[in-house]
């Protein structure tokens, strides 16, 4: 598993560290200028000045070019679609800044000028250490410094056939050989370090994606429960309406049954049936013999049932009709005129109740009674006083 993200390190992962180098890259060439002017001002009075300038002319020049792709990066806008070839261009840069170093050795020092020598060997040390740390993290780039820096001057040294070069020579070589592993132990270190900093961050990604979902699911879950709530007080609205008019049902039933029905008796009378929702209403064969009409001579819906109320009462009798389907009574009865089949007008008593009602609590269907008020004063008397006393009790 560590061999296979090292070999195919996560897009992001590289992004961050070659994002690092060139953001810290700006310290790295000014280190490089300071030195390379220290480097000159040291060797000027031994070394050949025409190589001295020319070297450092390529120091500055590798220096600015790295310095000018410092620039671009950090206006580039697509950094992580194109960060494999940023990456080469890094370590092409750091490659031309190996080899600048490891000519040194080869154009500018005399062999002769051991305390120079030295010196120049112990500065080079240095660079090759701070590069080796400062790269470990990416694959083998530690090398492309080291190597170019080293190798050459290590080897020149030592063919010098002098026993001194020799000496420095072997001990520059070791040195490289040294700093390589070293640096490859540290490769891993660093990198094992990253990988599980990349682990805990996916792990760190998936819990957070998982915290999502659970939180939509959450919404979710509070949504369908405040539905179902919803629902729930609906039907207990429903139920507890039901219930009431049940109630208002049963109370209705149970008032002065005897006397009405008494009174139905002893007079023409008839029952209707009003479909409220569809509009359709039926009457019964008394209520049509009541009124002198037959089965042809109707029209079974409520506007025909309209059509023979009385003018004056019409108004007053579809209000309070109203009212009563909608719940805002809690009884219907009263009296009104009718035309009968002659043109004559008769008034009626008539009693309702509710027999059927929607989801949401509405009235949908009523089952009426109506019967002639006779004309003799007892009866008429009778049949006021029951719709009086049936209005105060159901009220």
């Amino acid at each position: 598993m560590q061999k296979e993200i090292i070999q195919n390190p996560d897009s992001k992962l590289l992004l961050n560290q070659v994002d690092c180098l060139y953001k810290n890259l700006n310290y790295s060439n000014w280190s490089v200028v300071l030195i390379s002017s220290f480097l000159v001002w040291v060797l000027w009075p031994v070394a050949n000045r025409s190589a001295l300038l020319y070297w450092d002319a390529y120091i500055l020049f590798v220096t600015l070019c790295r310095e000018h792709l410092a620039y671009r990066y950090t206006r580039a806008q697509e950094n992580e679609n194109n960060i494999k070839v940023w990456l080469k261009i890094y370590v092409g840069g750091v490659f031309l800044s190996g080899l600048g170093w490891g000519l040194q050795l080869i154009l500018i020092v005399p062999p002769k000028q051991t305390i120079h020598l030295i010196a120049a060997v112990f500065l080079l040390g240095g660079l090759v250490t701070g590069s080796a740390a400062t790269l470990a993290s990416l694959k083998y780039s530690f090398a492309v410094f080291s190597i170019p820096a080293i190798l050459p001057g290590a080897l020149y040294l030592i063919f010098l056939d002098r026993e001194l070069t020799f000496v420095i020579g072997c001990s520059l070589f070791l040195f490289l050989v040294f700093i390589l592993f070293i640096a490859l132990r540290m490769h891993k270190t660093v990198f094992y370090s990253l990988k599980k900093q990349f682990e805990v961050s996916k792990l760190l990604s998936v819990i957070e994606s998982e915290k999502i979902e659970l939180e939509e699911k959450i919404i979710e879950l509070e949504n369908q429960l405040q539905f179902d709530q919803e629902e729930f007080e609906k039907l207990h609205t429903t139920l507890k309406h039901k219930q009431t008019n049940n109630m208002m049902v049963r109370n209705f039933s149970d008032f002065d049954d005897a006397r009405f029905n008494s009174l139905l008796g002893q007079s023409n009378g008839g029952v209707w049936d009003m479909n409220i929702k569809s509009g359709q209403m039926k009457y019964s064969d008394s209520w049509l013999g009541m009124l002198g009409y037959e089965v042809g001579d109707i029209i079974n819906d409520i506007p025909f049932w309209e059509d023979l109320l009385h003018p004056e009462d019409k108004l007053k009798v579809l209000n309070k009709l109203q009212n009563f389907s909608t719940g805002n009574t809690r009884e219907y009865s009263s009296s009104y005129r009718l035309k009968n089949k002659s043109g004559d007008w008769i008034w009626v008593v008539v009693r309702a109740q509710g027999v059927i009602w929607g989801n949401t609590g509405e009235l949908l269907q009523v089952v009426g009674a109506e019967s002639i008020i006779p004309e003799s004063g007892e009866m008429l008397k009778n049949a006021l006083d029951l719709i009086h006393r049936g209005q105060s009790y159901l009220l």
